[in-house]
């Protein structure tokens, strides 16, 4: 693969988590094994940005019945509410489309600010279900030019989803009004772990790429922020006209400057060596999010557990 942000050339595996599955679409039949690809991450040599070395098919990623609900977890619908606030005070009660707005509870969060909210997201399943207004489509730059314009477009933990991130963000541009703004959030390679990389996630993004790839695409950066959701996220705020920016951009590109991408694959082994003198006997798994199918096949010794539990349907 070419970086999907540049084009440049990628470089060698700096993670090597071995084969999995897709970790949304598990077989439910014991006698029909998945079919597995192999999870590596590779840095593009010329503007490093981090992505998967193999690209699945969107359809077995994201099939109509994709089961992921960002609606389920009380700590994501609390961070949609917060979210939904800063949104509302850039928005000034105006027009706000979502990409990838799965069940649309940050849509319904923006509804709830008095603004003007409309999702889209391709899991038909999870449009339907919505109670809000989610077109249940890929969002591209031919459907933006189909759209009324908004005031703002966001783009909550999607780009990482999605292969041809260019459309997607030349789409954003196209559907914004000349002062409207583009605001993401990411999962932040600065202050990921490994168990968040899985073959949905095809990049891992930090700002210095990112910002640069905004800027070829005619958005301009001019504020981000950091949280604990997902791991650790990045979020960005952006503009389609060139001008002053927060103090916020820089400190994130000084801080990305002491960033140690070899931590990741550190972190396998250390984990592995923890694990091991503790589980010589029978074992339970508490939890089984997608990250639980990349730490199936990181630490091999974790699929002797007798089962797994989890509290979230």
């Amino acid at each position: 693969t070419t970086c999907r942000l540049c084009g440049g050339k990628m470089g060698e595996p700096l993670l090597d988590l071995g084969e999995v599955p897709v970790s949304n679409s598990l077989s439910t039949d014991p006698s029909v094994p998945d079919k597995t690809w192999p999870l590596q991450l590779v840095q593009c040599e010329d503007c490093q940005h981090v992505q998967t070395s193999v690209v699945v098919n969107a359809e077995l990623l994201y099939p109509a019945d994709y089961p992921y609900r960002s609606g389920t977890s009380p700590v994501m619908r609390k961070h949609m509410h917060d979210y939904a606030l800063e949104i509302a005070a850039y928005a000034n009660g105006g027009r706000v489309l979502e990409i990838g707005a799965n069940d649309g509870t940050l849509v319904e969060e923006l509804e709830g600010q008095g603004l003007d909210a409309l999702g889209v997201d391709p899991a038909e399943q999870a449009a339907f279900e919505s109670d809000v207004l989610t077109l249940p489509m890929a969002f591209t730059a031919s459907l933006a030019r189909r759209l009324r314009k908004v005031d703002c477009v966001v783009a909550n933990h999607c780009l990482a989803h999605i292969d041809d991130s260019q459309d997607v963000v030349t789409g954003a541009r196209e559907v914004m009004e000349d002062d409207g703004i583009f605001v993401m959030e990411v999962g932040y390679l600065g202050a990921m772990t490994f168990d968040c990389c899985y073959l949905e996630h095809l990049s891992y993004h930090h700002l210095k790429p990112l910002k640069a790839f905004l800027e070829r695409r005619g958005l301009y950066v001019y504020d981000v922020q950091t949280n604990k959701i997902q791991g650790g996220s990045l979020r960005v705020w952006a503009t389609r006209k060139r001008g002053p920016h927060y103090f916020s951009v820089d400190h994130v590109e000084n801080e990305e400057l002491k960033m140690d991408l070899g931590a990741l694959s550190r972190q396998v082994e250390t984990l592995r060596a923890g694990l091991e003198p503790i589980l010589d006997g029978p074992f339970a798994i508490y939890g089984a999010p997608a990250k639980l199918t990349t730490m199936l096949a990181a630490i091999p010794m974790l699929r002797k557990a007798k089962c797994v539990f989890d509290d979230n349907p």
